[in-house]
């Protein structure tokens, strides 16, 4: 099985949905970073582990919940309030960490923008590591966000993540 993080800073718009769509794994935490709208009273009402902690840079937060928040299982998959987990990239993602090597997996983000997925854009295919074997993968401070550094080799998923994000530039 794998642990889902969820990360969230004022997401009372998408935490309900992100949740849900989180439960296909029975070890949830949402890892918010001190929000002021109602995500912790929302997220409250779902079986998650809900943990605060000041957000000081994108990768310093991935790094500081890898290190510091216990989970279920070994693997972890990190997911944004405004994404969706699928049952099918979830079963993709249990059958890819039966395999022998890898430590971490790259998923590509599917932008919705109007209900309508962004299929040719610069914003797809857009891979980010999501599922990594806890103890392997950290994050360092990259520009605006964060770039991994993985001990071990990686793969790719081939189902994609769907996002609520609304399309970028």
């Amino acid at each position: 099985m794998i642990s889902i993080f969820i990360l969230t800073h004022n997401e009372e718009r998408d935490i309900a949905a992100c949740i849900e769509s989180a439960l296909l794994s029975d070890d949830v935490i949402v890892v918010d970073s001190c929000s002021h709208d109602h995500t912790q009273a929302i997220a409250s009402q779902y079986p998650v582990r809900f943990v605060e902690h000041p957000f000081a840079s994108h990768g310093q937060q991935r790094t500081w919940m890898l290190q510091n928040i216990p989970c279920k299982y070994d693997w972890a998959y990190i997911l944004e309030a405004d994404e969706r987990m699928t049952p099918v990239l979830f079963k993709e993602c249990l059958q890819a960490i039966t395999q022998p090597g890898p430590v971490g997996y790259y998923v590509a983000e599917r932008v919705m923008f109007m209900g309508r997925w962004i299929r040719r854009s610069t914003q797809f295919p857009r891979y980010q590591l999501r599922l990594l074997k806890l103890g392997q993968v950290w994050f360092d401070d990259y520009g605006h966000t964060e770039r991994e550094v993985v001990h071990g080799s990686t793969g790719f998923c081939r189902q994609p993540i769907p996002t609520t994000r609304a399309a970028k530039g």
